[in-house]
């Protein structure tokens, strides 16, 4: 498909049979780079807006994503959003991600903080235990329809778009670091990107929600 992967345009959108309310394109800080096409308000039944455009990404080439609002539903800090409302900040070269290891950057993790990831009971205190093993027992689709749309229902979300081959890469194209992408650690939304990558192919585990700050990630 000649439009595999192209976001759509600011407006209204139809994306797999998707109605999609009023939305704009999010572009870097330069204003040079596509980041995301993001709906301009909270979108109503936003769970189920992104399990069916989840399933739809193969055709489409775009990753869905939930984002929390940021409050603000006046016409004008509608059109003023920015990719810092959703933590977005410089995206990065995704092609670097096939030659970085999740066990390596897990063990770097694990050597400055202990315990935050892949943690084995039998092996706290001691060295990184290595990657957990692969599961093989995903959720029945009707619990993760459930857990989707009440994660969703939590608080108002916009719905975001990204165009991506898998939703793992999102960190790395949008430049998402939970809230440290500083000097110094200009890399750090490619190590996220490299971890989800990993929990995809291990646990079917796949991008829901995106904060400034936090991820969230169900078991598929």
């Amino acid at each position: 498909m000649n439009d595999w992967g192209l976001l759509p345009g600011d407006g209204p959108a139809q994306i797999a049979g998707v109605a999609l309310p009023a939305g704009r394109r999010i572009y870097d800080e330069d204003g040079t780079e596509l980041l995301a096409w993001v709906t301009s308000q909270p979108m109503a039944d936003s769970g189920r807006a992104w399990l069916a455009l989840s399933d739809a990404h193969a055709e489409t080439g775009l990753v869905p994503v939930l984002l929390p609002d940021s409050g603000s539903e006046d016409a004008e800090s509608a059109a003023a959003l920015s990719g810092w409302d959703f933590g977005f900040g410089v995206p990065k070269d995704i092609t670097l991600l096939d030659s970085m290891s999740a066990a390596d950057v897990l063990a770097e993790d694990w050597r400055s903080a202990p315990g935050l990831e892949e943690i084995h009971t039998s092996s706290r205190g001691g060295g990184f235990p290595g990657l957990a093993p692969a599961g093989h027992t995903p959720f029945p689709a009707v619990t993760l329809h459930g857990v989707v749309c009440a994660l969703a229902a939590e608080q108002p979300f916009r719905l975001g778009l990204v165009a991506a081959r898998r939703p793992a890469d999102v960190p790395a194209l949008t430049g998402w670091d939970g809230n440290g992408d500083g000097p110094g650690t200009a890399a750090r939304s490619l190590r996220i990107s490299t971890v989800l990558r990993s929990w995809e192919d291990r646990f079917g585990a796949r991008l829901l929600r995106m904060g400034v700050d936090d991820l969230v990630i169900p078991q598929f």
